[in-house]
């Protein structure tokens, strides 16, 4: 509604100016001072009325633009966040990667060197970062469904080693086991090959899907 009468505002000019007109008139008819004292009075009126209205119009107008720089502002800062939680997310995914394949080499090689202990507490630990790194959501469903399977391998290997090896038998890791070690190995090795060349999503979304 306001907007709508802000539109008349050149008609409310032309009115002012024909009130001005009517009211010279009426003073060479009249000649009175009271009735130029009143003309006067109504002229002055109706221009403190337009006047008044073109003010509260241009108020209006800045209001609004005010409005728009402030969410130009906050949708800036919105950006400039999702940046660096990218940012932050995408050094701990690194780091995840990094750790689990250092993780996975150490136990392969306690294996062979039969430091059964450590081998134990790697794959503990290898488990729980394979299972955390699963859950980003930047990697494809094909790195999430291995990962797991990773996950689920290095308990069978804890077993195994708590099983057979630190009961005394002699021998290392079954070759099956080698293998799912050297292949996750790979898996993580193809994982931060293509992170490392992928640049942050502008949208944020997931490669997964």
């Amino acid at each position: 509604m306001t907007n709508w009468l802000f539109t008349w505002k050149a008609y409310l000019l032309g009115t002012a100016v024909l009130v001005g007109a009517f009211t010279v008139g009426i003073i060479f008819r009249e000649g009175t001072l009271g009735n130029i004292t009143s003309i006067v009075g109504l002229v002055v009126s109706v221009l403190g009325f337009v006047v008044t209205i073109w003010t509260v119009h241009d108020a209006q107008k800045q209001i609004w633009e005010a409005s728009k720089r402030a969410e130009r502002a906050i949708a800036q800062a919105r950006e400039e966040t999702r940046r660096a939680v990218d940012g932050i997310a995408a050094q701990l995914r690194a780091a995840d990667c990094a750790g689990l394949r250092s993780g996975t080499e150490d136990l392969r090689q306690a294996a062979q060197d039969e430091k059964w202990p450590r081998a134990i507490y790697r794959c503990q630990e290898c488990r729980t970062v394979a299972y955390r790194l699963a859950h980003d959501r930047f990697l494809t469903e094909e790195e999430v469904s291995k990962l797991r399977q990773a996950a689920d391998d290095f308990q069978l290997i804890r077993r195994f080693i708590e099983k057979n090896r630190m009961a005394g038998q002699v021998g290392g890791l079954q070759n099956q086991h080698v293998q799912t070690l050297d292949d996750i190995v790979g898996l993580l090795a193809r994982i931060q090959g293509r992170l490392h060349h992928r640049p942050l999503s502008p949208t944020g979304e997931s490669s997964q899907g």
